[in-house]
């Protein structure tokens, strides 16, 4: 209770302090606090900070209209540099960028040193090794290549002896090549926490971690806008961790906007305290979310130069501190420089024993592993205490256990299952897969995303992909755990031996036709390579041919052929017969055995179609009938014919008979979902038997009578306005004769048809507006149309036409 009660209070401590310096800075429009005597910065430099919703045009166009110039942005964070043509502008600019409605901030590109002390050599060499605990660290492991520490300081001699080989994805910010130029500071932090185990030069607490040099100095310092510009670059290239031996006194929101970017990507920070011997707060130490670190002498003292106060989270030894320096050689350097890389290279054994720790339970870690000096808990100097590297990895949840099988010698007999556990990290994503001989993924087991922590349990029951059982032989199962950012696999091999007993599975029953067909096709599935025997025996159960004969096939769909006839090649009966199969693996064992009832038929169904409504009146509601007689199972296809033998509509589509009597219907309409006109009809069936034996018959005539009601449509009010001929619309429901008069008070005035025939459908006339004896008429006219079908039967339609001639 202690250690938390005493972590909060500092978390609210630094927060609180860290809030007022961003207030300061944000509350300040006129920008004079941001240019003060103490604070050394670039005379001509200004970072600002444009809001995430002002568009590329909008800050181009802003810049333009201040006459400055933009020398380089990070996109990432909407962040320019811009540069002024004197010096006295500066300030001018950054008071009136302040009242711009596009701009988040606005401050110097200030100017960022180094944090160590050089010193003679003299001292025992690396004592501080021993002193955090890393012989018994190194027995858990001396890191992973996978771990990635972006050193943004000075540059690194890459190909120096005790660091080549591990250098990754180096940058030169100042010049963007991957030519850092070699330094003596960034080679000494880089070699503190890399250096190779080599039987030569100095021991590296992190030997076989990768290091990713960022130089962003030029000389001794180096200007906030570069440091950005290299934690955005580490962040990007996917640095596990970033050490900062570097600070400054001035608070800049562009370099914490940076700090929390890199954070957001899953980065721990790790940056040194400074060595002014006070309790000034210092960047980037002090932004939360950075690991800040104090140092310690060999007598685990707080070093004399060491700053303190609430920004402390560990300490490190940092005094007379061993390591490689550029031109291939080693020497001693004391500073917060030296203690930062300390915890950054204790922090990636952290990451390499468990990769798929977030950079809060990384610094959890080293908070509760560390030797805890001064007052008891936390403290302004030490933090939580001096960083104990034995007792972090001690204290480092392991990603995964060992794999537990059920077996490593899996016999398969089918229904049995290998069964598989490990113990897993949490947020992490897993697949588990087997590889064969050749390492191809020959099955999927399972998958997990983000999973919840503790025991993954899988199993496999001997199948690969396409559901057969595998061969006997050597198989790897392989667990593939990542996240974000790392993956790690954890594998067994599996002795696999193939035990399952043969099965094969075949129809019950088929049905084959040689008059049809050349051959029967016979399908079936076996669950294993073995040999298959398959024979066929007629009815009084003796054989009539082998089809197979120990013939030997692969696990899945197989086929067996029979062309009818017998071993002497002649064709069998009509009949019944049957098939025997059954399979034997190599191990002797033999199936079940599989019988299928073949019937062989080459003689077409037996069947009968009677016209039972010879005349069908048809009305819209009755239905002509024909009766079809069957003396086996069979399906049906009807269809209706004219008298000529046109194929007018399928009325029954391949549908399943039993033996017996079956009345068919049909309601005069053809294919189009018309009625058909009077006339004569005849219906056409096709029987077919299971064999595919196909009977055709032909009924006898059907009169077809149509006696619905006939039915004339037209417009009840027509118009006639223009000299000459006009036509008009009527339809009829069905042919007829037509009979087409003109009246005009209540005499006929003229007669268009007489008795004209014509079909179902829509119709016109023409009219001159004229009446019998050639005269035009005026007003109202009335037209009547008659409909007689060849029934007799009459319909009328009556409707005006008005004449209106100007």
């Amino acid at each position: 209770m202690r250690f938390l009660a005493t972590f909060l209070f500092v978390f609210l401590i630094s927060t609180s302090a860290f809030a007022v310096s961003g207030a300061e800075f944000s509350n300040d429009k006129s920008g004079s606090s941001l240019f003060g005597d103490d604070k050394q910065y670039n005379n001509r430099e200004l970072i600002v900070k444009f809001k995430s919703t002002v568009t590329s045009e909008e800050k181009e166009k802003l810049i333009s209209s201040l006459n400055v110039k933009e020398i380089s942005s990070i996109d990432q964070g909407d962040i320019s540099l811009l540069t002024v043509s004197k010096v006295s502008d500066l300030l001018p600019l950054t008071k009136e960028l302040l009242t711009r409605k596009e701009v988040e901030f606005a401050e110097p590109n200030y100017n960022i040193e180094t944090a160590y002390i050089p010193q003679d050599p003299g001292y025992t060499k690396q004592w501080y090794l021993p002193r955090i605990g890393m012989p018994a660290a190194w027995d858990l492991t001396k890191g992973n290549s996978a771990i990635t520490v972006a050193v943004v300081d000075s540059g690194v001699q890459m190909n120096h002896p005790d660091l080549k080989g591990k250098i990754t994805s180096p940058i030169n910010m100042l010049t963007g090549s991957p030519d850092t130029l070699a330094d003596e500071h960034g080679t000494h932090v880089a070699g503190i926490i890399a250096a190779s185990l080599n039987s030569s030069g100095i021991a590296g607490i992190a030997p076989n971690v990768k290091i990713m040099p960022i130089n962003v100095f030029s000389g001794d310092s180096a200007t906030v806008f570069n440091i950005i510009r290299g934690i955005y670059y580490a962040a990007d290239h996917k640095a596990n961790i970033i050490n900062l031996s570097l600070g400054g006194t001035y608070y800049s929101q562009s370099l914490e906007s940076a700090i929390n970017y890199a954070r957001t990507h899953g980065v721990l920070l790790v940056a040194a305290a400074g060595n002014d011997s006070s309790n000034i707060t210092t960047y980037p130490a002090a932004f939360p979310g950075v690991i800040g670190v104090s140092a310690t002498n060999s007598k685990d003292e707080m070093a004399s130069f060491s700053n303190f106060g609430s920004y402390i989270d560990i300490a490190a030894p940092g005094e007379m501190i061993y390591s490689t320096i550029s031109g291939s050689s080693y020497n001693y350097m004391s500073g917060t420089s030296m203690a930062a890389p300390v915890v950054s290279g204790v922090s990636a054994l952290i990451l390499s024993k468990n990769p798929f720790l977030a950079p809060e339970e990384v610094e959890t870690i080293l908070k509760r592993s560390a030797y805890d000096l001064g007052y008891a808990g936390r403290d302004d100097y030490f933090g939580y205490g001096r960083i104990n590297a034995s007792l972090a990895l001690e204290n480092t949840p392991e990603p995964y256990s060992k794999i537990k099988a059920s077996t490593r010698n899996f016999k398969i007999e089918g229904a049995n299952k290998l069964d598989v556990s490990l113990d897993i990290y949490r947020g992490t994503n897993i697949a588990a897969y087997v590889q064969n001989y050749k390492g191809a993924i020959i099955q999927n087991l399972g998958d997990s995303y983000n999973w919840a922590g503790g025991n993954y349990s899988l199993n496999w029951d001997g199948r690969q992909r396409d559901g057969k059982y595998v061969k006997t032989g050597k198989y790897k199962l392989v667990v593939k755990i990542t996240n974000d950012k790392e993956t790690v696999y954890r594998s067994i091999y599996i002795n696999v031996t193939n035990s399952v007993t043969p099965v094969v599975k075949v129809n019950k029953s088929s049905t084959f036709s040689p008059t049809l067909e050349s051959k029967l096709t016979i399908p079936y599935n076996v669950n294993k390579r073995s040999k298959v025997t398959a024979l066929i025996y007629d009815g009084r159960n003796k054989k009539v041919k082998q089809l197979s004969s120990g013939k030997l096939v692969t696990s899945g769909k197989q086929y067996l052929y029979w062309n009818g006839k017998n071993g002497a090649g002649k064709k069998v009966k009509d009949g019944k017969y049957k098939l025997i199969i059954y399979t034997v693996d190599s191990q002797k064992r033999k199936s079940t055995t599989k019988r299928m009832d073949i019937i062989v038929d080459s003689i077409k169904p037996s069947a009968k179609a009677t016209v039972t409504t010879p005349v069908f009146k048809m009305d819209g509601k009755s239905r002509a009938r024909m009766k079809v007689e069957v003396k086996e199972s069979v399906t049906i296809n009807v269809y209706i014919l004219t008298e000529k033998g046109t194929r007018i509509k399928k009325i029954v589509s391949t549908k399943s008979y039993n033996p017996g009597t079956h009345i068919i219907k049909w309601d005069g309409k053809n294919s189009k979902n018309k009625y058909v006109t009077d006339g004569k009809y005849k219906y056409k069936v096709e029987v077919t038997d299971k064999a595919g034996n196909t009977k055709r018959l032909f009924s006898k005539n059907l009169s077809l009578q149509d006696w619905r009601m006939p039915s004339v449509e037209g417009k009840s009010v027509v118009e006639y306005s223009a000299l000459g001929s006009t036509s008009y619309t009527f339809t009829l429901n069905k042919p007829g004769y037509v009979k087409i008069e003109l009246f005009q008070d209540g005499k006929r005035v003229r007669t268009l048809y007489t008795s004209k025939w014509k079909s179902s459908g829509s119709h016109i006339f023409k009219w001159n507006g004229k009446n019998s004896s050639g005269e035009l008429l005026n007003g109202n006219v009335f037209y009547k149309i008659t409909l007689t079908d060849l029934h007799k039967k009459r319909a009328a339609f009556t409707g005006t036409i008005k004449i209106e001639l100007n």
